[in-house]
């Protein structure tokens, strides 16, 4: 009786399962990656909120320090004198990370791409 695969077949299937299956994996991990180009415009749109978020807090600062500082003074007990130096080291944080994490790779991958 012969079997359907013959001993001297398997070593053959065995590679062609193996290539099939590597193909197949190979293409569906390149669906679920991220391009150049759609990075850079996540990057593009993130460095826009973040510095559209930092202007809106710096005017907010600016234009009803009193009222913040009162706010903030009376939630979290700290004295109102205090509360400059502290907003000023927020803002220069928030500033910093912004530009060093999204900023900067967006300009850089711009500059790559031309």
């Amino acid at each position: 009786m012969s079997s359907f695969l013959d001993k001297n077949d398997a070593p053959a299937v065995i590679n062609n399962y193996a290539e099939i299956t590597m193909v197949e994996h190979t293409q569906q991990r390149n669906t679920n990656m991220i391009t150049l180009s759609q990075l850079t415009e996540l990057l593009g749109w993130a460095s826009v909120l973040n510095i559209g978020f930092l202007l809106f807090a710096t005017m907010l600062l600016i234009s009803m320090k009193t009222i913040v500082t009162s706010i903030h003074s009376k939630l979290f007990a700290i004295p109102e004198h205090e509360l400059s130096l502290i907003y000023f080291k927020y803002m220069a944080n928030y500033k910093m990370l912004s530009l060093i994490f999204i900023v900067c790779p967006y300009l850089s991958l711009k500059l790559m791409g031309q």
